[in-house]
């Protein structure tokens, strides 16, 4: 089945130039000139990915997004003409999955849409992670399943539903035994380094992935920041 993208601009020319650019690389597509449009549509169609502009005509593409990820995990690509670097860190750090400035290479876009997509598809082993680890392992209130490439809540056995890109960070900080893991690497070895933003694009999921393990009943400190290095976890892992 086609991935459906939301294209969410008000400029006729640019949405003409995306949609049928996504269309010649096989993929379907709806667009909204609005945020309350593209809300509309996000409430009754299935979609895959949402290209978001920031400056739109009833709103703020920033806090839209903050207001999408109160309830869904849609991978959003944003599309915009802003150059500040301030920009690109906020819409990050609250949700973004990426950053693509206007005026931009067709070609680019297809290729940020595709690498987003594969970080961000449930349950999928990431080439390129760290040495081949099978079986499970106990961290704190979760079992890692290895070969299943998710995380069990002990006691209920509720799965956490986490991304392929969520899986490879947590398997990453599981497997380095509570040594701090650097940004550049989790960049390397989880999105493979392709995206100059996607640095903040690791913090990103690493806060969705501290809101799943909380809510399997881990600690809220479990994954530690280490300023201006990395990440770590606080608890010690048990394979099984």
């Amino acid at each position: 089945m086609r991935k459906k993208i939301l294209v969410v601009e008000d400029d006729a020319k640019i949405v003409n130039i995306v949609t049928k650019t996504l269309k010649k690389n096989g993929f379907s597509s709806v667009s909204a000139e609005t945020t309350s449009k593209a809300r509309s549509i996000l409430q009754t169609e299935a979609i895959d990915l949402i290209l978001l502009d920031i400056n739109l005509p009833d709103g703020d593409g920033v806090d839209f997004t903050r207001e999408v990820r109160k309830s869904l995990e849609t991978p959003i690509i944003f599309v915009s003409g802003r150059t500040d670097v301030y920009d690109t860190i906020i819409g990050l750090e609250i949700g973004g999955d990426d950053f693509v400035k206007k005026p931009f290479e067709p070609r680019e876009l297809i290729a940020r849409i595709h690498s987003v997509l594969r970080r961000t598809a449930p349950k999928q082993e990431i080439n390129g992670t760290s040495d081949h680890v099978s079986g499970t392992a106990t961290l704190d209130k979760i079992v890692i399943d290895f070969t299943r490439f998710d995380a069990f809540a002990i006691g209920s056995g509720e799965p956490c539903n986490l991304t392929s890109a969520e899986f490879g960070i947590l398997k990453s900080l599981a497997t380095t035994k509570l040594a701090t893991v650097s940004r550049e690497i989790l960049l390397n070895e989880i999105f493979g380094g392709t995206s100059n933003t996607a640095d903040r694009s690791v913090d990103s999921h690493i806060v969705r992935l501290r809101k799943k393990l909380s809510s399997a009943g881990c600690r809220n400190d479990l994954i530690k920041t280490v300023y201006r290095v990395g990440y770590r976890i606080t608890e010690p892992v048990k394979f099984n």
